[in-house]
């Protein structure tokens, strides 16, 4: 869509104040999404978010984000302030939403922006994401898993409630629809091994082996 170009034509001409138009874009529905990873990008120079969305978990960076290392080129000073306006977009959203003929659009953008918000500043917005994630919608596994990865990617500590909350719905929708493609079975796993980096490691061991007894 031109939104995309419109964003990326920003990123590439580095203009002074290209973050405050982004930031202000974020109120443009047309530009949301676009504007919100425009803001990552900045924080987060490119080919380096694959850090946090990859296809797979890397182990070794959740252990490295725990002790506070944050991956190379990442500027935390406007991640921070990437993550207040993006803090404040989810909660007028969250407002809109409440009022809404079509709450479940609302979840799903609400939804889009916690998984970047979880990029940018999970260490400190843990629970604001936990809690935007949490609702149910429709097709959701993908950021469901994705925002409990990029929180524990940056360094949160999740409990395993915490994480259960987020993960089970997910894992429950793909044991329904079937494993019948890698597709499927590459979330479940991505969603069960991520249960073992809260503070429940036996109890994340019984899910699992409750998960494996139903194949």
């Amino acid at each position: 869509t031109d939104s995309i170009w419109f964003v990326q034509a920003l990123l590439w001409l580095d203009a002074p104040g290209v973050d405050g138009t982004l930031i202000n874009l974020l109120n443009e529905e047309r530009y949301l999404g676009e504007a919100a990873r425009g803001l990552l990008q900045l924080a987060l120079p490119p080919n380096r978010d694959k850090f946090f969305l990859a296809n797979t978990t890397n182990y070794e960076a959740i252990w490295a984000a725990r002790a506070g290392v944050r991956p190379p080129g990442f500027d935390s000073t406007p991640a921070k302030r990437y993550a207040q306006a993006i803090t404040l977009r989810i909660t007028q959203l969250k407002e809109e939403g409440a009022t809404a003929t079509n709450p479940e659009f609302y979840v799903g953008r609400i939804k889009d922006l916690a998984v970047l918000l979880a990029i940018l500043d999970g260490r400190d917005s843990a629970a604001f994401v936990i809690e935007a994630l949490m609702p149910p919608g429709q097709w959701d596994a993908y950021a469901r898993m994705n925002g409990v990865r990029a929180l524990v990617s940056s360094g949160a500590l999740l409990t395993f409630d915490a994480m259960l909350a987020v993960l089970d719905p997910a894992i429950e929708h793909i044991l329904s629809d079937g494993l019948y493609n890698d597709q499927n079975l590459s979330l479940l796993v991505d969603c069960l091994e991520l249960l073992l980096f809260g503070d429940g490691p036996a109890q994340a061991v019984a899910r699992i082996e409750d998960v494996m007894s139903r194949f």
